[in-house]
């Protein structure tokens, strides 16, 4: 029984009506069904919208249908079911009931010539069938020819089923929720059926057959959660540990973790990622894809780009190897702030003084934890060959410090040392270059300079 969008409802007269029984199905597995035609009650619906219809009829279902043919019929139909989940947030486990209550699991007419599971008049695309249906109108039956809509596969005809839950307020009520018991009756309920046990019908098929397993597939497929564990800066690195988990890893192989502004958005930087095991996560989430394989532990060199910048951090599984398509990001909570880079020298005294040259002064720089070393060179102005190099033992700068005092290593910044004058170095010009550096010998391979060219000296 169908109700256009103007709550007429209809009989589908698929095959005639014969000695208190009519033929349900038409294939080569047709079923026939008892119904006492006489009692059946029909009732004007025109609240369903969009060609929906009201079943008061009783629905009758085959009792001895193959398993083999009911599998055939669910496999079918799963995905575009499961997508219905993705999409309008309706139980795939109500869907295929729905679909295989209402087709005799694929077998009717309508079904085998238009991929119509539900009986939606109208056309699709501009396609549709003529069928012969009754219609109740003013207290008796008239028959009409009327058109039902032909869909390209069973899984549109799933969507388009889909697409009425959403585009109907009234049904918004049951959008989202998990149990399927509830939403079978919320379904009858808000008016989808007037059938008193069509509620109990739809629960008896997805108990039958399991498909509350693809509720579950479907909610699991939708999964995207994570949680950054620990989030460390030292120096010119950043620590991060954690996890993410996606109902579609299994598909998209490459890990990403970005570094984005956390006022606009945008993308920073990022870096690869290389997952490794959780068993904790597993334990929690044990039926979703890889959640064994979901944690990461990185340490990353802090690059300029996130420098100055509030950060926070996402993390993307991608089926392609640039991981810019096929993806499935999740944006963590944690936030920190970067300062920009400080990089400042000042120097006090830089003269020759018979065999020596001394050089008084302060050099300051952040992301330095892991640079403890201090250097300073001097360096030919004309060739930007160094000449020699020293080491610095720091000298205490109280006044660096009350200037700058977000800086915990201000207070030992300076430095106050003495070069001998060697023999290359007389009749040229020298500049200073202050180092800070991961190296006891000054060397790389991570260092920050200072190059202080607008002070040169002409040694004699």
């Amino acid at each position: 029984m169908r109700a256009n969008k103007n709550g007429v409802i209809s009989i589908m007269a698929i095959l005639l009506i014969t000695t208190g029984m009519f033929q349900i199905f038409l294939s080569s597995n047709s079923v026939k069904a008892n119904i006492d035609t006489s009692k059946v009650a029909l009732v004007q619906n025109s609240n369903i919208g969009q060609g929906f219809y009201s079943p008061n009829q009783r629905l009758y279902i085959p009792n001895k249908f193959s398993r083999t043919d009911t599998a055939s019929f669910f496999k079918e139909i799963k995905q575009g079911a499961i997508d219905t989940w993705s999409k309008h947030n309706f139980l795939p486990s109500v869907t295929a009931a729905q679909a295989a209550l209402e087709s005799g699991w694929g077998t009717s007419e309508l079904t085998g010539s238009a991929n119509n599971l539900f009986g939606i008049k109208g056309k699709y695309n501009g396609q549709s069938v003529t069928y012969p249906t009754q219609e109740w109108v003013n207290g008796h039956y008239i028959t009409i020819n009327d058109e039902f809509r032909k869909y390209p596969s069973w899984s549109v005809s799933v969507e388009d089923h889909g697409n009425f839950f959403t585009d109907n307020s009234r049904y918004h009520n049951l959008l989202g929720l998990t149990d399927y018991k509830q939403v079978a009756r919320l379904v009858q309920q808000d008016g989808y059926a007037t059938d008193p046990s069509y509620a109990d019908k739809l629960i008896s098929i997805i108990e039958q057959y399991n498909l509350g397993n693809w509720d579950k597939e479907a909610q699991e497929t939708k999964v995207n959660k994570g949680n950054l564990d620990e989030l460390v800066m030292n120096g010119n690195t950043i620590h991060l540990r954690g996890w993410s988990i996606s109902g579609l890893s299994n598909t998209q192989p490459y890990s990403y973790l970005f570094a984005l502004d956390a006022k606009t958005g945008k993308e920073l930087t990022r870096w690869k990622l290389h997952r490794i095991q959780r068993p904790d996560v597993q334990k929690v989430y044990p039926n979703v894809s890889n959640s064994l394989n979901s944690g990461f532990d990185e340490t990353y060199t802090i690059p300029d780009s996130i420098k100055g910048h509030k950060v926070k951090f996402m993390v993307r599984y991608s089926s392609v190897a640039d991981g810019n398509s096929g993806k499935v990001d999740y944006i963590f909570k944690n936030e920190v702030n970067l300062p920009a880079n400080f990089n400042r020298v000042s120097i006090n005294d830089f003269i020759q003084e018979g065999d020596t040259i001394h050089v008084r002064g302060w050099h300051l720089a952040n992301y330095v934890e892991k640079m403890p070393y201090r250097y300073v060179f001097l360096i030919d102005k004309n060739t930007n060959a160094e000449y020699t190099r020293m080491k610095i033992s720091n000298i205490k700068r109280p006044d660096v410090a009350s200037v700058y005092p977000q800086y915990n290593n201000a207070v030992d910044s300076g430095f106050d040392i003495r070069f001998p004058v060697l023999k290359q170095m007389k009749n040229k010009d020298v500049y200073i270059i202050a180092r800070y550096t991961s190296d006891p010998s000054g060397n790389g391979p991570n260092y920050i300079n200072n190059y202080v060219q607008d002070k040169t000296i002409h040694i004699k």
